[in-house]
């Protein structure tokens, strides 16, 4: 949860704030999951949206899901397994790269506490949260717009975005080498262009 604030990705809730403030408002619980990597152990930060408030229901129960639009994961690796050169990318932290409008960071709230021995806090997240309904909508629609706002001049991008891409995931290439360099170039500079960066 460092992370999030060193990264500008939640802010804290001042008391004058949760006095005045009369909107609706979430609290999402959350935990840590420790993960296995390479260099060896990884705390990750899990957000139940799916737990009932004491309304009964929960913020994904209320939240607009949106259509699908998330590729098909076997026509992705399909096609990507018949390319003469193929290559694999990820979105680095995709979700915690966009921003939510501020008046909807009062429906993710969170409380933290950097110790045992320090009182939680109030803060409000303020990039789009996995573990919400919507985040895989919200996501791949900012990419589908980052597309059609920034992409004319990049084929190979807009089409590895709609068609290569599954979650977070890129599996490109191309039937010849230059193709598959300039749709990872392209691919590159548009994600730059909205503030993602590939990885892997």
């Amino acid at each position: 949860m460092n992370e999030y604030l060193t990264m500008g990705h939640m802010r804290e809730i001042s008391q004058q704030e949760l006095q005045t403030y009369t909107g609706p408002s979430c609290y999402i619980p959350h935990h840590g999951i420790w993960q296995k990597k390479d260099q060896g152990k990884k705390l990750r930060v899990v957000f139940n949206a799916s737990k009932p408030t004491s309304s009964g229901h929960s913020l994904s129960d209320l939240l607009y899901v949106g259509p699908k639009l998330q590729n098909d994961l076997t026509i992705v690796v399909t096609r990507w397994r018949l390319r003469q050169y193929a290559f694999c990318a990820d979105i680095k932290m995709m979700f915690r790269q966009i921003l939510v409008q501020p008046a909807h960071t009062y429906l993710q709230r969170i409380l933290w506490s950097p110790s045992p021995s320090v009182p939680a806090k109030h803060y409000a997240l303020l990039t789009v949260t996995y573990g919400t309904a919507s985040a895989p909508y919200l996501s791949l629609r900012t990419l589908k717009q980052l597309c059609i706002d920034e992409g004319q001049n990049l084929p190979e991008a807009v089409r590895a975005v709609n068609d290569e891409l599954y979650v977070d995931d890129f599996l490109s290439g191309a039937h010849d080498l230059s193709t598959a360099r300039a749709r990872q170039v392209q691919l590159i500079q548009l994600l730059r262009t909205g503030g993602f960066v590939l990885k892997k």
